[in-house]
């Protein structure tokens, strides 16, 4: 019945499940993970996707000591085993904090006690990211998640005037005051979780071999290589992407390819350039 509602066939709907719902080890050594019963009830019950663990509670003293510390790229952190199995509450990391509440999960053992952590899964990703992003852009969720949703519909139809229009939206919000004294890193910060919540299509800060792309979006049609400059020019960005062959990676997607480079200023982004790669 549940494939017949969803229009998707068994297999698929099964992988998407364990994709937003399984995910979680906290055994250092057994590999095998477990869903989350009450997320895949409630799925069941509402027949959709969603969010459901954090309806429960939202986490503002985690996202909150997250932007303290200006942390916001959780994804492939390492912490070792004595970390992890720490329960002092007023000297709590973090990371561990995350780990022991169930917004990380032990990934892989990396050396001998080292143990890489993420996301468990689609939900915890999307629904801490959207968190996050509520905090560092001072925007409540309630606007946030609309302007990401026009964000996205406007890289899919191409209409760059649109992408940044939604962009300087969220930027809008944020009181110059915050974050003067480290301008360019907040920026990033709201960049990234702004392009890491587009979709699977979407890669914020991609490493190459020769620099870190700031982000990339591939829709059905097109790829668009974006790179961002602070208080400098558009055809600065333009240029490195350029000179780091940025575009290299992606020249066998049979797609057209954007170059895009941008400039901030404290309160906006106030310039842009596009070219077409030429191959």
């Amino acid at each position: 019945v549940l494939t017949q509602e969803l229009s998707i066939d068994p297999d698929s709907l099964l992988k998407k499940i364990k994709q937003w719902y399984d995910g979680y080890n906290f055994t250092k050594s057994n590999p095998e993970t477990v869903y989350n019963p009450f997320s895949v009830l409630s799925f069941m019950q509402n027949r959709e996707f969603g969010n459901y663990w954090f309806s429960t509670g939202t986490p503002t003293f985690l996202t909150k000591k997250l932007k303290e510390q200006q942390i916001y790229k959780i994804e492939g952190v390492e912490a070792d085993e004595l970390a992890l199995g720490k329960s002092e509450i007023e000297n709590l990391d973090i990371i561990t904090l995350l780990f022991q509440t169930g917004y990380l999960t032990i990934k892989e053992k990396v050396a001998f006690d080292i143990f890489a952590l993420g996301y468990p899964n689609e939900e915890v990703k999307n629904a801490l990211l959207r968190s996050l992003l509520v905090e560092y852009a001072c925007t409540p969720d309630s606007q946030a998640k609309p302007l990401v949703s026009k964000l996205q519909r406007a890289f899919a139809r191409n209409d760059l005037p649109a992408v940044f229009q939604c962009l300087n939206a969220l930027l809008a919000k944020i009181p110059y005051d915050i974050f003067e004294d480290h301008l360019e890193s907040y920026y990033h910060s709201i960049l990234y979780l702004t392009f890491s919540l587009l979709g699977y299509y979407t890669q914020a800060e991609v490493h190459t071999s020769i620099g870190r792309i700031d982000a990339v979006v591939e829709t059905a049609d097109h790829i668009f290589i974006l790179e961002f400059k602070v208080n400098d020019k558009a055809e600065k960005a333009m240029q490195q992407i350029k000179d780091r062959k940025y575009y290299q990676r992606y020249l066998d997607q049979d797609k057209p390819i954007y170059l895009i480079g941008v400039a901030c200023n404290q309160k906006e982004i106030n310039e842009y350039l596009v070219e077409a790669l030429e191959v």
